[in-house]
């Protein structure tokens, strides 16, 4: 069967747009996000069987996140929040609905993972850093599942441990952010080398958080002892 061209591709979209069974979204002129009315999914729904309800699932969400890769600008305008969050929600059901095989092959959950590091970078520029962090974490998951290990030796991977720690650090896990710096600094050097941009950047911010964490160690400890105190003055005597 021939491949359909992008012109009869909107064709189809803007006729089913004219018999409301699509809602098209506009931006420059051009369709910029499409979405299927409520009472459509549940018929579609209907005539799948579950395997390929998950299928689907799996591949919508995988292209929602395929489309979050355009300026944080446009994406706010779009409103894309609701879309990412059923995509992502789609995505956790069919996560505990299915075991997760330890094999590489097993190409359907590249495809998740790739979606939830793109769900998590998304959360994380929307300022949503528990969402982020949950979605972080599962790409994590699933990457430790399929290979056993976690890559951190290349630029893509440091790229992605950077998130990591900028989610911890403002979701306010600090102890747990300087320990994902510490480490990402030292592979920083080891791929980038230390006068690379990225390094330098990272070493910024690595020491600004570990000053953070030191000056709040040091108000614990003012106020631990100024609890300690109020209780020396106030005990009654035995």
């Amino acid at each position: 069967m021939a491949e359909l061209d992008e012109e009869e591709v909107v064709k189809g979209l803007m006729t089913l747009h004219r018999f409301c069974c699509v809602k098209l979204r506009f931006f420059s002129s051009e369709i910029s996000s499409i979405s299927v009315e409520q009472a459509i999914i549940r018929w579609c729904c209907g005539k799948l069987l579950p395997g390929e309800i998950d299928k689907w699932r799996l591949l919508a969400a995988y292209r929602v996140s395929q489309g979050l890769n355009v300026q944080e600008v446009v994406i706010r305008e779009r409103g894309y929040m609701p879309f990412v969050r059923t995509a992502d929600q789609s995505l956790l059901q069919r996560h505990l609905r299915q075991d997760l095989l330890t094999n590489p092959e097993y190409s359907s959950y590249w495809y998740e993972w790739s979606a939830m590091v793109q769900f998590a970078a998304f959360y994380y520029h929307q300022k949503v850093f528990a969402e982020a962090l949950s979605a972080i974490q599962r790409a994590q998951k699933i990457e430790l599942l399929l290979t056993g290990q976690l890559e951190r030796h290349t630029v893509a991977a440091i790229k992605r441990y950077h998130l990591f720690g900028l989610i911890l650090r403002d979701d306010g896990d600090i102890a747990a952010a300087c320990s994902v710096f510490t480490s990402l600094l030292s592979n920083c050097k080891d791929v980038l080398g230390s006068d690379d941009a990225f390094t330098m950047m990272v070493a910024k911010q690595s020491s600004s958080l570990w000053n953070r964490r030191q000056h709040s160690d040091r108000l614990l400890e003012q106020v631990r002892q100024s609890r300690d105190a109020k209780v020396r003055v106030w005990a009654p005597e035995p």
